[in-house]
């Protein structure tokens, strides 16, 4: 009766009778009735595995847990500076306004260095100079560091980040796992700084945070890259890497509001590689309150105002 009625929980009317068993204190010492407290379970009576000769698969990434920001906090979340490609006045725009803000944590949201001395795409031999990269990027995080000495600041790696890691691989990978080629070392962040991998998500209480590449397929589609990532994410979410400003929301069946962000970008909007392109620089403020909900202010910059 039991596997007849919960063919989801009993592996078949043998695995029902042990569970039974199990409850009884009838399958020997140490198998009293504690041992399986509730019905649901499943298909493991009494803790044995079934198939004890089938190995535990590996897993690609042993740290997928979300990077949990609770409020209250006050965040600045900028993407894609692409340093030394980047733009200064549009960095002096959105610190100033990460400032006015009072902000207590500054979310580097990917591609904050470009390492384009690294890459394997075609590129001008002449602009190939990794240490002055690497310099520049050091110069950068001194800075934050100054102006924004109480801040909370987390680097998170992005699809131009792992240009070194995929380098690294190819070129070089007897100094993989030397501390001095590891990117903390290479980008000068301090021990309180907070590296972020490409994989793992960040959650700014109920908002989800990622660059924009971590999905295998690109999210894009012919409105926004927002609507591309309310269709691949189906929750709040916010993302960079497409340098462009866009919002998107919908409301579910039952009334459910969701809504989808992504930034603009701090860098040159005219590289040799995309002259001609619809990026923007913009940066966004979010503010986190103690339950976990959360107001965005997506902003866009300008002239080297924010608006």
């Amino acid at each position: 009766m039991a596997y007849e009625k919960h063919p989801e929980v009993f592996t078949d009317t043998e695995g029902a009778r042990s569970v039974i068993r199990c409850i009884r204190g009838a399958s020997g010492a140490g198998k009293a009735s504690s041992a399986i407290p509730e019905f649901n379970r499943g298909p493991q009576p009494c803790n044995v595995a079934p198939f004890p000769k089938l190995p535990e698969g590996k897993r690609h990434f042993d740290d997928s847990a979300a990077l949990k920001i609770h409020g209250p906090s006050r965040v600045l979340v900028l993407a894609d500076a692409h340093i030394p490609y980047h733009d200064k006045n549009a960095i002096v725009a959105a610190l100033q306004y990460g400032k006015r803000n009072g902000v207590d944590t500054i979310l580097l949201n990917g591609d904050t260095a470009d390492f384009f001395a690294v890459s394997f795409w075609e590129k001008d031999p002449r602009k190939r100079n990794l240490a002055e990269e690497l310099k520049t990027v050091q110069a950068f995080m001194e800075t934050l560091r100054d102006e924004f000495p109480k801040a909370r600041i987390i680097f998170k790696v992005g699809n131009h980040e792992l240009r070194w890691q995929r380098f690294m691989f190819v070129k070089a990978p007897e100094l993989l796992g030397v501390p001095e080629f590891e990117l903390p070392s290479l980008l000068s962040l301090n021990s309180d700084d907070e590296l972020v991998d490409s994989h793992r998500l960040i959650q700014l209480g109920h908002l989800n945070v990622l660059h924009g590449h971590e999905y295998r397929f690109a999210i894009s589609n012919p409105v926004n890259p927002a609507r591309g990532l309310f269709l691949r994410s189906k929750a709040y979410a916010m993302c960079g890497h497409f340098h462009q400003i866009s919002a998107h929301s919908e409301k579910s069946v039952d009334g459910q509001k969701i809504a989808t962000w992504s930034t603009g970008c701090l860098c040159d909007l005219r590289p040799d590689y995309s002259p001609y392109n619809n990026w923007s620089h913009g940066c966004a403020f979010v503010e986190v309150f103690s339950d976990g909900r959360f107001q965005v202010e997506n902003k866009l910059i300008s002239g080297g105002k924010v608006f």
